[in-house]
């Protein structure tokens, strides 16, 4: 007799039930035994349900499977054999022999005796039980993604079976894209190129061995990047495609801000100004704005930069009430979504009352244009985003696989500097994306205003050990401007309130150079005294909250940690006095 998949042999036992199966039930017609007993026609429902738990598993598994569902010692095949002979086998019975092959197949996972390959294929057939082939895939190319992905993720298992666990997914994802950019008839190509990238993939599992070795925690990153969709091919460059497009979108966005007026009311006088003025330094119109008047303002840059980077304002909403400062999209609950598709309830632009209630509009601009430009990208992963049509597909393939698989990433404990951890954050493509966009914004505010072309060509240098500098640059300019203001504030309030952002970016540089002189000093200047309690509370917590993320960082050094201790228990105290007088 033929197999049934595992797919229609367990809707059917759900439909019966705690009826019993029959052989007709689960086969076609032509196998349907009409003159055999009904002993007969269990024995061959047994065997129908076997083979399909065979063909999933193992035959060993389908028979210990089996065994646990009947309650029958050491995989017992006669005995079930026996049993079901003369009892027959129910639907729930069948779905309980599924249950048992799930369960036995997981603890093989972890089973030290497992032999590392073996362990790759049961994460292979795992992931593929439930996954959504490319159009067109014929039945030889599903058995080398199979094949392949379990050759690579058996590897992976050798090292770290948690870790292979984490890449099944983006493992066999990137198998079936391989795959699937082949015709059925291109057989012999297609397998040469899938043996190309598992070549691909197994050199960089030599890489992370080696880091291991050396005492790195974090086996994954170096798989990952050989797992991502590659932005070049030939002579073409879909990277510098699909940046000069949003270069050129960016420029439209900054030489329309001088036309975008906002009604806003300032010194008790109504009046309108420019989103350009609205953000300006000198002179500084954000720090007399109100709180409403700086959400209009915010509402109206995100509904210029939505127009003109080809995305709808409406899904987008605005929190200036955020534990961090990032856009990402909303899943069913209204909360934060980590599912792709993009769940269809729009997205939200997060904002810390930190930054938002602080007087620096540079600062905020730069954030901004930087969380505003995954709108866009996560716009063109859902389809919805105008200029789709202009994107290269395999930039849109690059976003969706750095969105749907960046929580396997972790930059920090694999990574020996700033400069480096900062590079491997821009080869996330959509970080990269935001990291020049929210680079080219500052230079076309400049006068004069930079040709694109010219914007697109430096962007280069920002994966060539640049992206260090230009991070280091912004939270440089970002610290110099919150100084600035509170060196000129006129009460301890606005004073305390640019310190303690000037601490936290301050306590970021000191970080990746070593060197803590500007932070200390901070923490040293910054004087609640006079301050109402509630504005203590937030920025004394405020300042807590950084010390303790300094203190908990993977690469924490010895300075680090006495910077800490001198400053910690301080600011504690002030918050609890603080906090037990008003």
């Amino acid at each position: 007799m033929s197999g049934i998949s595992p797919t229609k042999m367990l809707n059917y036992a759900g439909r019966i039930g705690d009826r019993r199966a029959k052989v007709g039930g689960m086969c076609s017609k032509t196998l349907v035994a009409t003159t055999h007993n009904n002993a007969a026609k269990n024995t061959a429902a047994l065997n129908k349900v076997r083979q399909t738990l065979a063909g999933r598993y193992t035959p060993a598994v389908a028979d210990r499977a089996l065994a646990q569902t009947f309650e029958m010692p050491n995989a017992n095949r006669q005995a079930v054999t026996a049993h079901v002979h003369t009892n027959g086998i129910t639907g729930f019975e069948i779905e309980t022999a599924f249950h048992e092959a799930n369960g036995i197949r997981s603890e093989r996972l972890y089973d030290d005796q497992t032999p590392p390959q073996d362990k790759g294929r049961i994460l292979a057939q795992i992931e593929l039980e439930s996954f959504t082939w490319p159009k067109g895939i014929s039945a030889r190319q599903k058995e080398q993604v199979l094949e392949k992905a379990a050759h690579v993720l058996g590897e992976v298992a050798a090292l770290d079976v948690e870790v292979a666990s984490d890449l099944t997914a983006a493992v066999v994802s990137r198998f079936a894209e391989v795959a699937a950019s082949f015709k059925s008839n291109q057989n012999t190509r297609m397998v040469q190129a899938m043996a190309q990238f598992d070549t691909r993939l197994v050199q960089a599992i030599d890489r992370s061995q080696a880091d291991a070795a050396r005492g790195f925690k974090n086996t994954s990153s170096n798989i990952k990047e050989a797992l991502r969709p590659t932005l070049q091919r030939g002579q073409s460059d879909f990277a510098q495609n699909e940046r000069t497009t949003r270069l050129t979108m960016v420029q439209t966005f900054v030489n329309r801000m001088g036309n975008t007026n906002v009604p806003v009311t300032l010194a008790g006088q109504p009046q309108n100004i420019s989103l350009r003025d609205a953000f300006a330094e000198n002179p500084n119109t954000w720090k007399d704005l109100s709180h409403a008047d700086r959400a209009s303002v915010v509402r109206a840059l995100m509904d210029l930069h939505a127009e003109s980077h080809g995305y709808d304002a409406v899904q987008v909403r605005l929190n200036t009430n955020g534990e961090t400062n990032a856009a990402f999209p909303l899943g069913f609950d209204n909360e934060r979504s980590t599912t792709f598709p993009l769940d269809p309830n729009g997205f939200e632009l997060e904002l810390t009352p930190q930054l938002f209630e602080s007087d620096a509009p540079k600062h905020l601009l730069k954030v901004l244009a930087h969380e505003m430009t995954h709108l866009y990208q996560y716009t063109l992963m859902d389809k919805s985003n105008s200029h789709t049509r202009q994107v290269p597909n395999e930039v849109i393939s690059r976003l969706t696989f750095d969105y749907t698989f960046r929580t396997i990433e972790d930059y920090a404990p694999q990574v020996q500097s700033f400069a480096d951890n900062a590079n491997r954050y821009v080869r996330d493509y959509m970080e990269r994306g935001a990291v020049e966009s929210e680079w080219a914004l500052e230079q076309l505010m400049g006068n004069p205003q930079p040709a694109v072309a010219t914007l697109v060509n430096q962007t280069a240098d920002i994966q060539n050990g640049e992206a260090g500098r230009t991070r280091t640059a912004f939270w440089a300019a970002a610290r110099d401007e919150h100084l600035t203001l509170a060196d000129n504030a006129q009460t301890t309030q606005e004073e305390a309130k640019h310190l303690t952002m000037a601490i936290g970016l301050a306590l970021d540089l000191g970080e990746q150079s070593g060197n803590l002189t500007q932070a200390e000093q901070f923490l040293n200047r910054i004087d609640f005294t006079g301050m109402a309690d509630a504005d203590t509370v937030k920025y004394s917590g405020d300042i807590i909250k950084n010390l303790n993320a300094m203190a908990n960082r993977v690469r924490v050094t010895a300075n680090e940690r006495q910077l800490v201790a001198r400053h910690l228990t301080r600011f504690q105290g002030i918050k609890t006095t603080a906090e037990q007088t008003g």
